[in-house]
């Protein structure tokens, strides 16, 4: 098995030695990172670069976004840049991203807000409005929109540090050989778990659901739920049917959910 392949995506002119510095530290971690300037992306003969690098991201595990002041280059054929092609890639193939942001665009950005989104203005470190659509996709997206500003590239690097840690930390606890007498409980809980949701009408629902999911609102959005918060109770449609299930059942249900979760 290889080492973890990093994307870094960018602007490149305006951030060109925060990507150099990134990448030396992704090699130290004895990680393989990937950068166009560096020949790391294949570039396809029979298709352009722009494609080769937005190919390139379904080959890569983890995703790394840095957003700057400049929004960059436009992608052949889309109003998009290549950097937000980027990342709705790596959305898309579902890999962990970790998105970052230089605090005095954040600033900016904020500014803008407070202006009702008015571009009027001359920022003070923006140089395309664009930038704010990025920050506007980061922040909204439904899985992975955490994004961090950073005053110093040594920021960055501190915080991937702490969480690809944590992120081998989960790996491994999922990795721990389950005893015969853990896969009991687990099952029996399971099990009870699952009466109390046929309950409530829900049905159908794995094992594999709940320990493929962090919270109980998450599960039943997994298995094709949609959820519409009605103040005193939620509305949950799923399977075709709908239900109104009081918060104080959901929160009982979201207590049984952890309690099967915790004997994994």
């Amino acid at each position: 098995m290889t080492c973890p392949r990093i994307f870094v995506s960018s602007t490149f002119y305006d951030l060109k030695h925060v990507r150099e510095i990134i990448r030396k530290f992704i090699l130290d971690q004895g990680y393989e990172p990937v950068l166009s300037e560096f020949s790391d992306v294949f570039y396809n003969p029979s298709d352009t670069v722009q494609n080769s690098c937005l190919k390139e991201v379904s080959n890569c595990d983890l995703f790394v976004l840095i957003v700057g002041k400049r929004y960059g280059s436009p992608f052949p054929g889309d109003s998009l840049s290549i950097t937000h092609k980027e990342y709705l890639e790596a959305q898309n193939v579902g890999i962990p991203i970790y998105s970052f942001v230089d605090i005095d665009v954040l600033h900016d950005y904020e500014f803008y807000l407070k202006n009702n989104r008015s571009t009027a203005f001359q920022f003070r470190v923006v140089q395309e409005k664009e930038v704010f659509d990025l920050i506007d996709e980061v922040q909204r997206a439904s899985k992975d929109n955490s994004l961090i500003p950073y005053s110093s590239i040594d920021d960055i690097l501190q915080h991937l540090k702490k969480q690809w840690a944590k992120l081998l930390k989960s790996f491994l606890v999922s990795q721990k050989i389950m005893t015969p007498e853990k896969e009991s409980v687990l099952l029996k809980g399971f099990e009870e778990f699952s009466e109390k949701l046929s309950i409530v009408g829900i049905s159908n629902v794995t094992l594999e659901d709940v320990t493929g999911s962090s919270t109980f609102i998450d599960m039943i959005e997994k298995i094709g739920g949609t959820i519409t918060d009605n103040t005193t109770d939620l509305r949950i449609k799923l399977n075709g049917k709908t239900l109104n299930i009081g918060k104080q059942v959901i929160d009982i249900l979201s207590q049984e959910f952890k309690a099967v979760k915790s004997g994994t």
